[in-house]
């Protein structure tokens, strides 16, 4: 017989998914800064925690809606890497 083995048995460190869970949290970050820095004229260090608790918000409204889903569940190791993206943005956001 073929065993059954659930995505989150799948659910990787290191693959394509993590890499877009960490690219989309750092550009939407990046992309909410730029919007409240240059079109609504916010200081840059007030809006670094709006961007990446929109970003944050974003990435764990992804993993509830996953969790949710008929064979879906709420992935830490995406959280991770959502993090990962949002302490990259912060980075870039921070460079002189």
């Amino acid at each position: 017989t073929v065993q059954n083995i659930s995505s989150k048995e799948n659910d990787k460190w290191i693959g394509i998914d993590k890499v877009q869970h960490f690219s989309y949290s750092c550009l939407v970050s990046l992309g909410v800064q730029y919007v409240f820095v240059n079109k609504v004229d916010m200081e840059e260090s007030a809006a670094i925690p709006v961007s990446l608790g929109v970003s944050f918000m974003a990435g764990v409204a992804k993993e509830i809606q996953d969790n949710k889903s008929k064979n879906g569940f709420f992935s830490k190791k995406d959280m991770v890497a959502n993090g990962l993206g949002l302490l990259f943005a912060w980075f870039i956001i921070s460079l002189p």
